[in-house]
């Protein structure tokens, strides 16, 4: 959770929330460095999957990668992952915020 903490405080300020992992209808990617010795991990994101009358909407969070691995587009590579996720599920919406 150490390391999960660390990553997730370069994407905002707010204390790290480990109830998520057992939150329904909540999945948390973890991408690892697999080159490395220590594989670190180098980046996360979550998706949240709600059931409503007119169908499932989903709800991408928390898409972060380590200053050290940025520009390399596995940032892309994680929403890429969550939105066919998204749509294997058959998700009517995908709701994404950034803050800028």
């Amino acid at each position: 959770m150490r390391a999960l903490k660390k990553l997730l405080t370069q994407l905002t300020d707010k204390k790290f929330n480990k109830k998520v992992f057992r939150q329904q209808g909540a999945e948390v990617y973890i991408m690892i460095d697999h080159d490395q010795r220590l594989k670190p991990i180098i980046g996360i994101a979550s998706i949240y999957f709600v059931d409503k009358m007119t169908g499932t909407q989903c709800f991408v969070e928390d898409v972060v990668v380590d200053n050290n691995y940025r520009g390399k587009g596995l940032g892309r590579k994680l929403t890429e992952h969550l939105i066919a996720t998204a749509r294997e599920r058959k998700a009517k919406c995908i709701d994404l915020t950034s803050k800028p």
